[in-house]
């Protein structure tokens, strides 16, 4: 399923552009849509830009590192897009 799917009140207008290797792997217990790069054992969370939406704010965006189990080792919180993508 696409985030737009399970999550349909997330305007698309507030979904920066996913890089390739990123799979939309959203489901709606997470909140938030989420995209997966398996190969780089990241994934990126995208977060309502409105702090009052569905899941809250202590985020705009979240990239966790996965340990080969696939559980989170790392995770920081951004704000800036373009300073997630330089961590990349």
């Amino acid at each position: 399923m696409s985030y737009r799917e399970v999550f349909p009140n997330f305007d698309p207008a507030d979904m920066p552009v996913i890089p390739a290797g990123f799979e939309d792997q959203s489901w709606l217990a997470d909140g938030m849509p989420r995209f997966v790069d398996e190969a780089r054992s990241r994934v990126i969370w995208v977060n309502y830009p409105d702090p009052d939406a569905p899941a809250g704010r202590d985020f705009r965006f979240l990239l966790e590192t996965l340990f080969d189990d696939g559980m989170p080792r790392e995770a920081i919180n951004f704000s800036d897009w373009q300073a997630l993508l330089k961590e990349l």
